[in-house]
């Protein structure tokens, strides 16, 4: 109970943080707003990335880092930053974080760049437009205010209940592990990464590119190669989103011989398959598309989907999905309405630096 009372302490004090600084940013900005007279505009639609684009910038998010620390590895970059007996000084659990981390750091401008070349050339389509730049980060502070305390609180009901029905404790982010030993360094690398890179580059993918796609009505091009019908795409999404979910636990599930086991490493399967019916019936309810002032059944759709993939690349460490996919559907409504990332980046970073902090506290106390 102390220890569970000592996070939650944790947790609200980073949010407080977070919001105030957030808070504070979001008032003078505010003022300058009302003193310059802003007009509220949307941007103009743009036309849907098709099939061909989406697999490419894929191909590009989870490639370009690999080949970024390959060519770090290549060039002496580890051992020149700690020491010629990195691999033996470290474990090789957290080398693999650092790898990682530096490799999708330098990674970032590049994949920026890539991503945003080829859907100009292919689609003329630019997924990082800004719109109206002050009106969307303002947009960002409050759907942030209201998505946060909503997402972590999914976090800890699903906690509870693992550790009430299983008996196990929540998996330990690789962040968490590194952070435990991290130096003046790394803790820099993980506020990079986190709250910089990982914004950008998972927006850029999941809500520039993904979400248009999802929310699209007519192929672009028509019958194209590798095109899939509209009313497919979504079916195909979610099929792609259990697989990712199932792979980092099938080596796991094979051996296991416990059935509590068993439970513990399909539950994150579990949990992308439950999202299935919400696939099918939420867009059909006509009342809730106007509610939330969605034009059609794809939009809704896209929502769903599009936030299951995005949770399942993150199904590595459960429960970490059902809070990341309720902060998920809230940034691709919030791409959808304003037709900009700039919301959806502030938000998931502000998002990120909640945890960032909460980790950096959690190991300050240790």
């Amino acid at each position: 109970m102390p220890g569970q009372f000592d996070t939650v302490v944790q947790l609200t004090l980073a949010g407080l943080v977070v919001a105030l600084v957030g808070g504070l940013a979001a008032l003078v900005l505010y003022l300058f707003r009302q003193r310059r007279g802003s007009t509220i505009h949307v941007a103009p639609k743009q036309p849907a990335p098709d099939g061909i684009t989406v697999v490419i910038v894929f191909a590009i998010f989870l490639l370009l880092p690999m080949t970024v620390r390959l060519l770090l590895t290549e060039l002496g970059f580890f051992q020149f930053v700690y020491g010629q007996q990195f691999v033996g000084r470290l474990n090789e659990e957290r080398s693999l974080i650092l790898y990682y981390l530096w490799a999708s750091l330098f990674a970032l401008p590049l994949e920026v760049l890539l991503i945003t070349a080829i859907t100009h050339y292919r689609c003329n389509y630019h997924p990082l437009r800004l719109g109206q730049f002050s009106h969307n980060l303002l947009t960002g502070y409050w759907t942030w205010l209201l998505i946060t305390p909503m997402a972590f609180l999914c976090y800890a009901i699903v906690s509870a209940l693992q550790v009430y029905l299983l008996g196990q404790e929540p998996e330990q982010h690789p962040l968490g592990i590194l952070g435990e030993t991290a130096g003046r360094l790394e803790k820099l690398l993980i506020i990079l990464v986190a709250v910089v890179s990982a914004p950008i580059r998972e927006e850029l993918v999941f809500r520039g590119v993904l979400l248009p796609w999802l929310s699209a009505t007519k192929q672009q091009p028509a019958n194209g190669p590798m095109n899939v019908e509209p009313e497919q795409r979504h079916l195909l999404t979610m099929l792609m989103a259990v697989m990712i979910a199932a792979m980092p636990h099938i080596h796991q599930l094979m051996e296991v011989v416990q059935i509590r086991l068993l439970i513990l490493h399909s539950i994150p399967i579990i949990f992308i398959c439950s999202l299935l019916p919400l696939m099918f019936y939420l867009p059909n309810k006509a009342g809730l598309r106007r509610e939330f002032r969605l034009r059609s059944r794809m939009q809704v759709a896209a929502l769903i989907t599009s936030s299951a993939l995005f949770a399942a690349f993150h199904a590595s460490v459960w429960p970490t999905p059902v809070p990341l996919f309720v902060l998920s559907i809230a940034l691709a409504y919030l791409a959808t309405r304003t037709r900009s990332l700039v919301g959806p980046i502030l938000v998931h970073s502000m998002f990120n630096a909640v945890s960032t902090i909460y980790l950096f506290l959690g190991t300050n106390a240790r």
